[in-house]
């Protein structure tokens, strides 16, 4: 259930980028009424995806500044917000300004759950932000947490088994590694590459 400050800050999400009508979403899950509050977030989108791209780019940006701290982002950002409203702007964002890194960020940040409805993978969109902006910490620690996140799992049975192709993982690694090199040095930089070194030894054994 999702709490009372989750769907406040929902909503003032949309207010701060002009656009209303997110307000009933927000009462309608309150109480519960999960269905009903799907219909009206059909019903807003239907008019929010009209919206000028500014207005569009404005809210998601919105959006994403208080993703950073929310309890439950799946309700902060339901599947047909990201496929129908806030994808869309960004790939329309990206058609208009092809070397804007944070847009590339952005898609492959908010295309994790919805991979299929982008032509690039999430770690091509973090991949092109870097290249984009050398500097741009999100991105790199976007694609270091994916590609960590992703070998884990290949890992997780281990000793008895590794889950997929071993030599993939070494390069994926491997890359991961080098891109963490441009993150600012920080105590969790040196333990995120303690892992990824672990992980690269483990996955190194199964060749």
């Amino acid at each position: 259930m999702p709490s009372d400050h989750d769907l406040d800050v929902l909503a003032e999400v949309a207010d701060a980028a002009g656009i209303a009508g997110l307000s009933r979403y927000c009462r309608l899950r309150a109480k519960g009424l999960r269905s009903e509050a799907l219909r009206s977030l059909s019903y807003f989108l239907d008019g929010a995806t009209e919206l000028p791209l500014v207005d569009r780019r404005a809210f998601v940006l919105a959006l994403t500044e208080q993703r950073k701290a929310f309890s439950d982002t799946r309700l902060l950002c339901p599947e047909p917000l990201v496929t129908r409203l806030v994808l869309p702007t960004l790939k329309e964002w990206i058609e208009g300004d092809p070397n804007s890194a944070t847009a590339y960020f952005l898609l492959g940040t908010y295309s994790l759950g919805s991979p299929a409805a982008i032509r690039e993978t999430p770690s091509e969109c973090f991949r092109k932000a870097i290249a984009l902006d050398p500097k741009h910490q999100g991105a790199r620690t976007a694609f270091v947490s994916l590609v960590s996140n992703w070998v884990r799992y290949a890992q997780h049975e281990l000793p008895f088994a590794y889950i997929g192709p071993a030599q993939e993982d070494v390069m994926a690694l491997q890359e991961a590694l080098f891109v963490l090199r441009g993150l600012d040095k920080t105590p969790q930089r040196s333990e995120i590459e303690d892992e990824l070194r672990n992980m690269l030894g483990e996955a190194e054994s199964w060749l």
